[in-house]
């Protein structure tokens, strides 16, 4: 058998995952997933793969001994990281690639009238300026209710009733209370917009009743300050992929930005002679214009010019392995920030809470408790409600202090 380059055989099963309709997010993984391997092999074995070395990889890195155990649906990684694993021994050996998954299809609708209500109903709301995650959201929501119905005999819009509603809700069971929140209010959106434009004749958005749940309840994940100047500080920044990293982690952590519109910054947002960063948010597609740190600026050059791939791409953000691209809007970097908790030997910390947006919400807690008011630090970090940035009170202790009343002092001789 002749040897093949691991970059040689990541390249074959990119082609053949594109070739199946993934979502751009999977194919973000995937690529993340077939670098690990690259990078192994790179260090292990002359860049070469092997079925030994994929081995060795998937037990070194995701902790899998055994491919042939299964895994738990819950540890997507890992699952992944197998699947990979398989594509490219069978690549390796010149096998057919074996697809455990269809390719993705229309969420199985084939009536012309609802695939028809479907582009409608996306066109309405970039017509009024949602963003596009959000008209995603909706959209998929929308096309499993129309699958629901068209694969339980509701072929037609005529035939639509309440009962179909009823139906189609009791299979959001098991589903956790803010999924089935989220679910129903954008079902009740899609059927007020079917009645609105004549696709049914009965109004079905009433029988879907909204579901209550607070989303100020829980206390957002925040870090100390000495812990994030840690963080920082682990990075490397001698090379690309630290340059890279170090420079959009101090976006967030000084800036406040979503790392969703870190991913998709680009050079054009950069106004150098007035040290100025402005872009349109993803989330709540308002404009947006913030001040350029001296500290933040520095890292974005040093990155330009001595780090990034030298690539056409508007997007300041690239892969570093080939083939470059710019990041995903649902890349979170998660790995990458856990990657430098466990080099900066941050103890004590809870690893599922402690992505990009913890260090968001640390901005904004470190504003309040310097005594920022909730104008200025909802302006800076792109809330849209008051409401939203107050949360961050819950995480400023001093601040909750402040807040205590005062408790009279008790003669214990007279409960005796």
């Amino acid at each position: 058998m002749k040897p093949m380059m691991a970059s040689y055989i990541a390249e074959k099963v990119e082609e053949y995952i594109s070739s199946r309709g993934q979502s751009r997010n999977a194919l973000d993984q995937y690529h993340y997933i077939l670098s690990v391997f690259i990078k192994f092999c790179q260090k292990h074995n002359d860049g070469y793969y092997s079925e030994e070395i994929g081995l060795r990889c998937l037990s070194e890195h995701y902790g899998v001994s055994d491919v042939n155990v299964t895994i738990d649906r819950s540890q997507k990684r890992k699952r992944t990281a197998v699947r990979v694993f398989h594509m490219m021994t069978s690549v390796l050996f010149k096998e057919p690639i074996n697809d455990r998954y269809l390719p993705i299809k229309l969420s199985g609708i084939t009536v012309s009238l609802f695939l028809s209500s479907l582009n409608d109903f996306e066109e309405h709301h970039r017509k009024y300026g949602y963003s596009e995650k959000t008209i995603e959201n909706y959209s998929r929501v929308a096309k499993t209710f129309l699958a629901y119905a068209e694969n339980t005999g509701y072929d037609r819009f005529e035939l639509f009733s309440t009962q179909l509603v009823y139906d189609y809700v009791q299979t959001l069971s098991g589903f956790t209370k803010v999924t089935i929140k989220h679910h129903l209010g954008a079902l009740r959106i899609f059927l007020r917009f079917l009645h609105t434009e004549g696709f049914i004749d009965i109004y079905l958005d009433d029988v879907v009743k909204p579901l209550k749940s607070r989303s100020q309840t829980k206390i957002p994940s925040v870090w100390q300050k000495e812990e994030v100047i840690k963080l920082l500080s682990a990075v490397d920044r001698g090379n690309p992929g630290g340059k890279r990293d170090y420079a959009m982690l101090l976006l967030v952590t000084r800036l406040g930005i979503r790392i969703s519109d870190v991913n998709k910054l680009r050079f054009e947002n950069i106004n150098w002679s007035k040290k100025t960063l402005q872009f349109i948010q993803h989330k709540t597609n308002e404009p947006i214009t913030l001040p350029l740190l001296n500290d933040v600026g520095w890292a974005l050059i040093d990155y330009i010019k001595n780090g990034r791939p030298k690539i056409d791409s508007p997007y300041i953000f690239v892969t570093h392995i080939p083939p470059y691209k710019e990041f995903s809007i649902e890349n979170h970097h998660y790995e990458t920030v856990k990657k430098y908790i466990a080099w900066a030997h941050i103890p004590g910390k809870d690893m599922r809470k402690l992505g990009m947006h913890s260090l968001r919400h640390t901005l904004a807690t470190l504003m309040l408790e310097n005594h920022e008011n909730y104008y200025d630090i909802s302006a800076a970090i792109g809330h849209r409600s008051l409401d939203t940035t107050k949360v961050y009170l819950k995480t400023g202790i001093e601040l909750l202090r402040e807040c205590t009343l005062p408790t009279p002092e008790v003669d214990y001789d007279l409960c005796f």
